[in-house]
């Protein structure tokens, strides 16, 4: 009959009912997993060429998706690129317990972990060195990579001279400067071999507080 509907039950005298199925009206699942492959390849792709020889295709290529796929979710080249630099490094949450030296170790254990991170240092140096080819890209991939990082240790040190732990007329930018910047020497020494010994965190941690101890 012309005028069954789908998942109706349509019956012929010499044959038992035959269930014509509806077809669902749903797309197809969406794949959670897709971002997150995508993601990896950009820093992968980051980590071998840096921002100059940055390719979607071959981003597309090692997620196993689409370019069609890719710019559904980014429109642009940048888009992409700025997306992936917030990837380079894993968030550093700006730890509120113990003593200032306790919350300094925190800070190491976890800027130890994101230069930890697959590709990180290598992708880190890869994109320095187009700084001043791509000066205004630089600048949002820095910020977008360095910038909740940095202030999780600025809270961290003016929390500390709120209350009295650490001299007030110590600069925060230059000890994060200092801070940050040993561990990530230190992470380039060992990559892609090891990470960041605690032993060196240990050492790095008492330097600063001698330091700020003979500021008072």
């Amino acid at each position: 009959m012309s005028g069954d509907l789908p998942g109706v039950p349509l019956r012929s005298p010499q044959s038992p009912a035959t269930i014509i199925p509806v077809r669902s009206l749903r797309g197809r699942p969406r794949d959670e997993d897709v971002n997150a492959r995508i993601m990896r390849a950009s820093v992968q792709e980051l980590a071998r060429g840096g921002i100059s020889h940055f390719n979607v295709s071959a981003v597309a290529r090692r997620a196993q998706v689409s370019k069609g796929s890719v710019y559904l979710r980014w429109p642009t080249r940048e888009a992409l690129i700025l997306s992936a630099a917030e990837h380079v490094v894993s968030p550093i949450i700006t730890p509120t317990e113990g003593t200032f030296r306790d919350r300094l170790t925190t800070l190491a254990d976890r800027w130890a972990e994101a230069f930890g991170q697959p590709q990180s240092v290598e992708a880190l140096l890869r994109i320095d060195a187009d700084r001043d080819a791509f000066p205004e890209l630089f600048s949002q991939m820095f910020e977008r990579l360095q910038g909740d990082r940095n202030r999780a240790f600025v809270a961290t040190v003016t929390a500390a001279q709120a209350s009295g732990e650490i001299p007030t007329h110590i600069s925060v930018r230059m000890l994060n400067q200092v801070f940050v910047g040993a561990l990530f020497v230190e992470a380039l020494a060992h990559t892609p071999a090891g990470g960041i010994s605690d032993a060196f965190k240990r050492e790095l941690v008492d330097f600063i507080i001698s330091a700020l101890q003979t500021h008072e």
